[in-house]
């Protein structure tokens, strides 16, 4: 009995699991879903996007409210409205097609675009997952170094990068201006390397450079500004090395998980004129780029639009896309996530070398599905993490255009971003800033009180609930005698009309003594940063456009 019971609790299980899965699918071909969609989306909100195509098809489209504010870069012509749901399923999958974990449900006479619990896992994982990748490399790397020649050059199907190619190009051996990194590296204990993985950098203080390593530091004494120059070198004068892994970014337009540097530093003094480094790369190796045949290389074009300064392009990611869909003549779309401006790598050529160059400096990968090129980021769990909904940016920048500075109300709501819209901030907004305790703090006077602050004397000010005063414990926690009861002055002023710079001055219990406590805090307005397509060059084109079709006919349940 108890068996019969279990087999059936088993079967109502995976019937319902069945049924959750069918749930997920796109909608079977009917005349609405047959009606042709074309777009022109620039960097768009997806709610934005399945309201255009509802608009031109007549088929209600929706999007849940987790999904609801992840752009999509969209440049599609006279396709069915079936293959576009289907396409934007395929492109979250991130290269793992057949995606279950995102799909459409019937919702209201129309579909609602929806993504499983599983989904959410994948993403967690995916943000752990460049972590993982990297402490696995550092451990192959020191590895590596530490074997004789011959069992190096079985490493040519490393997952390493940089171990790859010594191994398969390079026969196994070190490049010369790495040969003092091997020094140290085969000078790390087990222990060392456990705590470089964890905390990402460790000191060696057993480190001596070989031969060949002492030779190699005495080159690059000669080549140094030191004085006086370090020519004459022994090894006794070289023990303690401190080994990081720092972000590289100068090299690669990705940040945060892109390209890393396995960094080593000798010590002499207070000095580290001796520095070298391993490129590391979590994410390249796993997800190879597609790379066509030559005869499927596509058009030539040049996306380089005309009266360029210097004749290079100089812009975001999203843009150089457009121009490859637009020249190119291809069906494209795109994630799109806030990112810098950079030198486009290539500009002349076949569209999908073009394309591949791109998607290698940005970290991004494409695959070809129904004819529609799909993009997608490697780093897109990061990506979203540091994503900051369009609607509050409009909002800043309009207040900055209008006043011509960030209002208080503003800089108070970008003080609650986490680290990594931070970081991207200054590339939404043009603006750098940090110090958020203090901005919360701000953030939570009344408008009465901000406006006594922004007179010529301030606001004299008394923490008069815990709230307060714990909002302001953090900012107080340099000043040697912060006993209540203290007085805080507040002047808030804006200079030069493109900076917010409050004071906040500590006034001690006494009220005899008056301390700074260091806190200035700038909000500035970058200029330096431009674009070839900005307003008024040749090739510039507004942010959002939808080219319009008519349905076909009126709504028909799929």
């Amino acid at each position: 009995m108890k068996q019969k019971l279990f087999c059936l609790v088993l079967l109502t299980l995976l019937v319902g699991s069945v049924s959750a899965g069918a749930e997920m699918q796109v909608p079977a071909a009917s005349s609405a879903m047959q009606h042709t969609v074309t777009l022109s989306l620039f960097s768009t909100p997806l709610h934005t996007v399945l309201s255009a195509m509802s608009a031109q098809t007549g088929v209600p489209l929706s999007v849940s409210h987790d999904l609801a504010h992840y752009r999509l870069s969209l440049y599609i012509t006279k396709q069915p409205l079936l293959q576009v749901m289907q396409e934007i399923v395929d492109l979250f999958g991130h290269g793992k097609i057949p995606n279950r974990n995102y799909g459409w449900e019937k919702y209201n006479n129309g579909y609602l675009l929806v993504r499983t619990g599983e989904a959410i896992q994948e993403e967690q994982d995916a943000l752990k997952y460049p972590l993982y990748s990297l402490k696995k490399q550092l451990r192959e790397i020191i590895q590596f170094v530490k074997l004789p020649l011959r069992q190096r050059k079985k490493f040519v199907n490393s997952d390493c990068q940089w171990i790859r190619w010594m191994a398969k190009k390079n026969g196994g051996h070190i490049y010369a201006p790495q040969y003092y990194i091997v020094d140290v590296l085969r000078a790390m204990t087990p222990e060392q390397v456990d705590t470089l993985c964890s905390k990402m950098s460790v000191e060696v203080d057993q480190a001596t450079p070989s031969k060949k390593g002492l030779k190699q530091l005495q080159i690059d004494a000669r080549k140094s500004s030191f004085e006086p120059p370090l020519t004459y070198l022994r090894a006794s004068q070289f023990h303690q090395a401190v080994v990081s892994v720092v972000s590289d970014r100068q090299v690669s337009h990705r940040d945060d998980w892109g390209k890393s540097l396995l960094d080593v530093q000798y010590m002499k003094g207070h000095v580290c004129p001796f520095q070298s480094s391993i490129d590391i790369d979590p994410l390249q190796t796993e997800f190879p780029l597609h790379r066509p045949p030559a005869v499927l290389a596509g058009r030539v074009i040049n996306i380089l639009p005309p009266h360029c300064p210097r004749g290079w392009l100089y812009t975001t990611l999203q843009r150089a896309l457009r121009l490859i869909a637009q020249k190119g003549r291809i069906q494209m779309i795109s994630e799109a996530f806030i990112g810098p401006s950079g030198v486009v790598p290539k500009t002349k050529g076949h569209t999908i070398n073009i394309l591949n160059r791109l998607c290698d400096a940005y970290g991004y990968r494409w695959r070809k599905e129904n004819g529609t090129y799909l993009l997608y980021s490697l780093k897109w769990a990061q990506d979203r993490r540091a994503d900051i909904r369009q609607s509050l940016i409009d909002t800043w920048n309009a207040d900055y255009a209008r006043k011509g500075y960030f209002t208080l109300n503003d800089v108070a709501q970008m003080s609650y971003l986490n680290k990594w819209q931070t970081e991207v901030l200054r590339y939404a907004c043009r603006l750098q800033f940090s110090a958020q305790r203090e901005l919360r703090f701000l953030a939570a006077l009344t408008p009465g009180e901000v406006a006594i602050a922004e007179r010529p004397g301030g606001l004299l000010y008394t923490p008069p609930t815990a709230q307060m005063q714990a909002l302001l414990a953090p900012i107080l926690q340099d000043v040697k005698s912060p006993v209540p009861p203290y007085h805080i002055r507040i002047k808030l002023h804006y200079r030069w009309q493109n900076s917010f710079e409050p004071h906040i001055t500590i006034l001690m219990h006494d009220s005899r003594g008056v301390s700074l406590a260091g806190i200035r805090q700038f909000l500035d307005k970058s200029f330096t940063d431009y674009d070839n397509l900005a307003p008024g060059h040749p090739e510039y084109r507004p942010e959002a456009t939808v080219s319009t079709q008519p349905a076909g006919a009126s709504f028909h349940s799929p």
